[in-house]
């Protein structure tokens, strides 16, 4: 995790290539970005689990018969 962190952000983020960069909210913002979909990415692509998709349907149903 620790080469995650530090590495710089993308080139489009800061203040321009010709100048140091400052750290900026943007930049850190872009660090966060692209360390949790290098960390998560492949699971957020993975399919929901079926008993998890029934239990979102059951709670959608116990739902309806209170309204």
């Amino acid at each position: 995790m620790e080469t995650l962190v530090s590495k710089k952000p993308p080139n489009d983020v800061g203040n321009g290539a010709d100048r140091p960069r400052k750290a900026t909210a943007a930049t850190h913002k872009a660090l966060i970005t692209r360390n949790l979909r290098l960390a998560f990415g492949e699971v957020a692509g993975e399919p929901v689990p079926d008993r998890f998709m029934d239990l979102l349907e059951r709670i959608d149903t116990a739902e309806d018969k209170r309204s």
